[in-house]
């Protein structure tokens, strides 16, 4: 296994009904690694994984959720606990995506457009159900499937999700999401540093053994993996 002290995530992004990875977030760079989503999610089963995270990439760039029947399939054939993005922007999303079994929803996009829908999903699934999703470039946040860069830097917006109830984060350097180049370790020491009490999950740039080993160092409570699993680059046995 790859770590008994790091929650490993594999990740599962699904476009047009398949399962891909981008480069830097850009929708032009698709790669496609299998057209069978329900049997990348019950490989990673057999392999040991537990969780699983999954970006409705066509949701995300949408504004609404796009591809509910193949998570509703993947949770119904593997037996993981999965968090999921990727386009929920109403009350409506969440609990439809609840009531297939979904263990938490993140929320990236609507933290800005709309804070007070995050403190409502807070004030009726709990804090453990809610993640909030911070998405930066160039230490700016990004959303809308990280087509728009905003104005707030990715620190205000954790801290705003501080402000709203959140205690757990998955932390994206988009400029190292898919290049297999290492994560952004700075990015999440100074995280750790000025808000210690939260939940990480690093994301991003994960390419072998030795950044889940680093990450692990700067005690972040996750890593998601994504390409280098894709690529042969880690094992997951």
């Amino acid at each position: 296994m790859l770590s008994r002290f790091v929650k490993i995530i594999p990740a599962i992004d699904i476009l047009n009904s398949n399962c891909v990875r981008l480069t830097k977030g850009d929708y032009d760079s698709v790669k496609i690694y299998s057209h069978d989503p329900v049997k990348v999610a019950k490989n990673f089963q057999e392999q040991g994984i537990k969780y699983l995270h999954i970006v409705d990439l066509d949701g995300a760039r949408d504004g609404k959720p796009v591809n509910h029947g193949a998570i509703a399939a993947i949770i119904k054939a593997a037996n993981l606990k999965v968090q999921i993005g990727g386009g929920i922007r109403r009350l409506e999303d969440a609990e439809n995506l609840f009531k297939i079994g979904v263990s938490k929803i993140i929320i990236g996009s609507m933290l800005i457009r709309d804070p007070n829908f995050f403190k409502k999903l807070i004030n009726k699934y709990g804090k453990d159900k809610i993640i909030a999703g911070i998405d930066a470039k160039n230490n700016m946040a990004a959303i809308s499937g990280w087509v728009k860069t905003t104005k707030n830097t990715y620190e205000s917006l954790i801290q705003k999700a501080i402000d709203l109830g959140a205690q757990e984060f998955i932390v994206t350097d988009i400029d190292k999401d898919g290049m297999l180049k290492g994560p952004n370790l700075e990015m999440y020491k100074n995280i750790k540093a000025k808000f210690p009490k939260i939940k990480i999950i690093a994301s991003g740039g994960v390419s072998c053994q030795n950044d889940i080993n680093k990450l692990k160092k700067i005690k972040v409570a996750g890593v998601i993996v994504g390409k280098a699993i894709y690529e042969g680059k880690i094992k997951l046995l």
